[in-house]
């Protein structure tokens, strides 16, 4: 299969590649027995929110709560939902946050959003909490630290998730949707797009689960970033499994 790829596949977009040099490398710790990364196979009896539901996944980075977040996250589709649902969306996050008015954007650079925990986790400095989506750095080396999720889970101040509702609007308006095939692979770059899904198609109780949709994903650094000393651990779930789950 011919590559293909969504807008110009330099170091400031994100698209289909498959680089002959690549000059990242994975953040992931090898484990034994099996890859490293995550997967992400549909799982009907899940709740809406949780991560291998088969509802809509939010706009959101990976990673959001750490101090160093990977530079990009690439999935690699092994199966779609064979049922015709989980389009994979997309969203240019530097040119929704120009669009809501001044106030808003400063209320989204102060310190007053929080989401998830932070356990087990390799490569990916400390916990940040709290954090601002929008930290003030030039657009090649911050990040837009946004998850839709928040808005539903986290505690926050009224005039700061108003904001950050208004940047949820935005992503929505400029999002480009578009189905991911067996063997497609896409690289995101986190430091200037958020990713997410439209729900599965209803019925995926009927689905057998060698048929579900299957994603593996892996999370990148590039070569030329550095570490530092700031390290945490093999990131896994709760339940002692190699591979956390994904819901890309």
């Amino acid at each position: 299969m011919s590559p293909r790829r969504w807008g110009p596949t330099t170091t400031g977009s994100c698209g289909w590649r498959r680089p002959s040099r690549p000059r990242w490398r994975s953040l992931s710790r090898p484990s034994r027995g099996g890859p490293c990364g995550r997967t992400s196979e549909s799982r009907p009896t899940r709740t809406p929110a949780s991560p291998a539901a088969s509802g809509r996944t939010l706009f959101h980075m990976d990673l959001v709560n750490t101090t160093l977040p990977p530079d990009h996250t690439t999935l690699l589709c092994v199966r779609p939902d064979p049922l015709g649902g989980g389009t994979s969306i997309l969203s240019d996050a530097r040119a929704a946050v120009a669009r809501p008015p001044k106030n808003s954007r400063a209320l989204l650079a102060e310190m007053a959003y929080h989401y998830g925990t932070f356990f087990d986790l390799y490569g990916v400095g400390k916990e940040y909490k709290p954090f601002p989506i929008l930290d003030g750095s030039d657009p090649g080396e911050g990040f837009v630290r946004f998850t839709g999720k928040m808005l539903k889970r986290s505690q926050l101040g009224q005039a700061y998730a108003d904001a950050a509702r208004e940047l949820a609007a935005e992503l929505v308006r400029g999002q480009v949707s578009f189905m991911l095939e067996p063997g497609d692979h896409l690289t995101v770059n986190q430091h200037r797009f958020l990713h997410g899904r439209e729900a599965l198609h209803s019925g995926q109780e009927t689905v057998p689960v060698a048929d579900r949709r299957l994603l593996l994903q892996l999370f990148l650094r590039e070569g030329r970033r550095r570490l530092g000393r700031a390290a945490g651990r093999r990131h896994r779930r709760p339940t002692g499994s190699r591979l956390p789950e994904h819901a890309a």
